[in-house]
């Protein structure tokens, strides 16, 4: 959820206030994953995203074998069975100066 909050302030930086997570299905190994994530209000520094974890249902789960139980009975989206839905609040830190990787000494020493 974080990795979207950058595009919603000028120097791409947030920090978490809350974050909320309701877990409803169990999200295994070795499965494909889809994550949804929307901003969904924005107010000066704040900005709050919602999110949702799916995982991609393969044809094995469909036909409901013993190792995938938990399939039935889950919210599902087509071929996608939701496993977590979250709440977040980032906001910009005040102070944040956007920085740069390079050292001001190399940006005047010319590389050979």
């Amino acid at each position: 959820m974080a990795y979207g909050v950058g595009a919603n302030f000028p120097s791409q930086k947030g920090v978490t206030v809350s974050l909320k997570v309701n877990y409803i299905a169990p999200a295994l190994a070795d499965h494909l994953y889809k994550v949804v994530c929307t901003t969904t209000k924005v107010e000066g520094r704040k900005a709050w995203i919602t999110g949702e974890l799916y995982r991609v249902v393969d044809a094995q789960e469909e036909q409901g074998s013993k190792e995938n139980v938990e399939v039935d009975g889950k919210e599902r989206l087509g071929n996608l069975m939701l496993c977590a839905r979250a709440e977040a609040l980032f906001i910009e830190p005040a102070s944040y100066k956007v920085r740069s990787s390079v050292s001001e000494d190399k940006l005047k020493k010319p590389v050979e």
